[in-house]
């Protein structure tokens, strides 16, 4: 199980990550972490191909 779940700053994640705590699904320790640029790494090992 994960203990930091990494997101883009869509407002959507905080209510969808509480309520999978709510149901259990995932445990009340793990961490939201939002941050607004969070794919820039995976984009930037695309610029060598285009």
């Amino acid at each position: 199980m994960p203990r930091v779940m990494n997101v883009d700053k869509n407002p959507a994640y905080p209510a969808a990550v509480e309520a999978l705590k709510a149901d259990g699904t995932i445990p009340r320790r793990v961490a939201l972490r939002q941050s607004k640029y969070l794919n820039n790494v995976i984009e930037q090992d695309r610029r060598t191909v285009k």
